[in-house]
């Protein structure tokens, strides 16, 4: 499968289901976080899989998907965009 992408709010999240690998990026005013996780394979499908069930219940249940609340589906551009925004604040700040 390789990489798949989600959102919610300020953050954006790529599982990477070869590497087993969860990242998210956290790109706003007052916070920039990457952090990548590596995990076990049950560990992994765990929180990949409820993600998954989180964006399809949220459009089930009729709920503004674009809602900050709700999760719903993305795009590596959006992810690679708040990954170097990220990346641009460590560079220039730190």
């Amino acid at each position: 499968m390789a990489k798949e992408y989600f959102s919610l709010k300020n953050q954006v999240i790529e599982f990477d289901t070869d590497a087993r690998t969860m990242i998210v990026v956290i790109s706003d005013d007052k916070f920039k976080t990457i952090s990548v996780n590596s995990m076990t394979e049950n560990v992994f499908n765990s929180q990949y899989l409820s993600m998954k069930a989180e964006v399809a219940r949220a459009l089930v249940s009729n709920l503004n998907v674009s809602s900050s609340y709700a999760p719903n589906d993305s795009d590596a551009n959006t992810f690679n965009e708040f990954k170097q925004q990220a990346l641009d604040y460590f560079q220039n700040n730190l």
